[in-house]
């Protein structure tokens, strides 16, 4: 429900991922919040935000950074942008370096 949305993170590149972060304690988010990746970013972002507004009369907080935290089931995860030389041509990577980081090269 979109009563549970409590904001969505994007970063400032041009890779397309974004998060939704879920309000913790609902049973929406009893497996956490949901990473996507859209060619339509914007698109995405200013859908959610109308709907969201007409649904619940609240503004959605939309959060612009190069590095933000999800919440994947029990762990808080930091999602981080970096440059990268690409072997993937213009396809962003991401790469899990621990429990508590993922990192996305973005070309």
């Amino acid at each position: 429900p979109l009563v549970d949305v409590t904001k969505v993170s994007m970063s400032s590149q041009n890779d397309g991922f974004f998060a939704v972060h879920l309000k913790e304690g609902s049973e929406a988010a009893s497996k956490g919040d949901f990473l996507f990746s859209s060619d339509h970013l914007i698109e995405m972002a200013t859908k959610l935000y109308r709907t969201t507004l007409s649904q619940t009369k609240q503004k959605l907080n939309i959060e612009i950074s190069d590095e933000f935290l999800v919440q994947f089931r029990q762990d808080k995860v930091c999602v981080k942008f970096i440059q990268g030389n690409q072997k993937n041509g213009s396809v962003p990577t991401c790469k899990r370096k621990n429990n508590r980081l993922l990192e996305v090269a973005v070309p």
